[in-house]
Order: structure tokens, then sequence, then C-alpha cells
């Protein structure tokens, strides 16, 4: 495999693929530690969950029990808060 940098903009979702396009990366941190290096912050990190499955009886289950207890927490519903919802283990 060739590992290339994407070109400039965001790539369509259904031709996107994480072999060929690299390892996404994300900085998390303060908002004014942000600033303070120059970054514009582009999202908000609100809220998280963790849970710890049986990796035989619940693989890849950890995202749906976290959303439920962070939404629960934020009281929101998936039926009329939320538009769009998008989990990736």
């Amino acid at each position: 495999w060739v590992v290339a940098p994407p070109p400039p903009g965001p790539p369509p979702a259904p031709t996107w693929c994480f072999l060929p396009g690299g390892a996404p990366g994300s900085l998390i941190m303060s908002e004014e530690k942000a600033k303070e290096l120059g970054y514009k912050p582009l999202a908000y990190l609100r809220d998280w969950s963790f849970k710890s499955c049986d990796p035989f009886e619940e693989l890849l289950l950890g995202p749906t029990y976290c959303s439920h207890d962070v939404l629960t927490r934020n009281g929101l519903e998936l039926g009329g808060d939320i538009g769009v919802l998008e989990i990736h283990e």
C-alpha cells in the first residue's frame, strides 16, 4: 500500500477508505491551550463515557452503552433531539 496525503478539502464519505488515506488524528486540549498554540477549535467535547465489555459476548457494543449514558445524563433522546448520529467503533 502507498500512503499519500489526501487532496485538499473533505473527502466524499462513500469513497473514503482507511487504508489508502492514512490514519486520522485528533488533538484534544483545552480551548485556551488551542488558542495559545494558534489552533482554531473545530468541535467541543462536552461529555463522554467509557464501558468495559466482554470481548466474546459484547464485542463492539461499548458505543451503544456509552451513547445511552451520555444522552441520558444530558437529557437528550435519539428520536427528537439528535438529527444525525454516527457510531464508529
